[in-house]
């Protein structure tokens, strides 16, 4: 089976997950996506106080990230 895209820190194929920014990272589950978030650079510090719902909603209102599924390749 082929995959539609890679995560970023895993290395796993994906055909659903998140994609940050305009495609320049993507992650494949809610785990790793709230890992990565709270280790990242800008606004990680933020979200150390936050629980893990409130940093995927911060994450998604402003526009760090977002879920998708994309169709599965031949």
């Amino acid at each position: 089976m082929k995959y539609a895209r890679v995560c970023s820190v895993t290395g796993k194929g994906m055909n659903e997950g998140w994609v940050w920014g305009n495609g320049e990272f993507y992650t494949s589950t809610e785990e790793v996506t709230i890992t990565a978030l709270r280790e990242e650079p800008y606004y990680g510090s933020e979200f150390k106080s936050m629980t893990d719902d409130e940093v995927l909603q911060f994450a998604f209102d402003n526009d760090i990230c977002f879920w998708t599924e994309w169709e599965e390749i031949d």
